[in-house]
């Protein structure tokens, strides 16, 4: 389920601030402990390693080498905003 989150980089500070878990949680799901996401969550999951996988595979990700550590949360909004921007154009919804 997070082979990409980990080919892109990403580390659990990152599940966790744009997931909303706790850290002992993503570490436990990103470290294969056997436990999967809470069904409650598994559409914000879904929807975040999505957004990690286009990032990943448009050549975004892992960071560039001029990112620091304090931007990465703010280059990762960006790359998401831009990406579910261009979800709602492709489905017609410009809301």
């Amino acid at each position: 389920m997070f082979s990409t989150f980990h080919k892109a980089g990403l580390q659990t500070r990152h599940l966790v601030k744009f997931v909303g878990v706790s850290r002992i949680t993503a570490s436990r799901w990103l470290n294969d402990h056997g436990i999967e996401p809470h069904p409650q969550l598994i559409g914000k999951v879904s929807r975040f390693l999505n957004l990690v996988k286009q990032a990943y595979d448009a050549g975004e990700l892992p960071f560039p080498p001029n990112i620091a550590k304090s931007d990465e949360n703010n280059y990762l909004t960006g790359l998401f905003r831009k990406y579910l921007k261009n979800q709602k154009e492709s489905s017609g919804d410009l809301r």
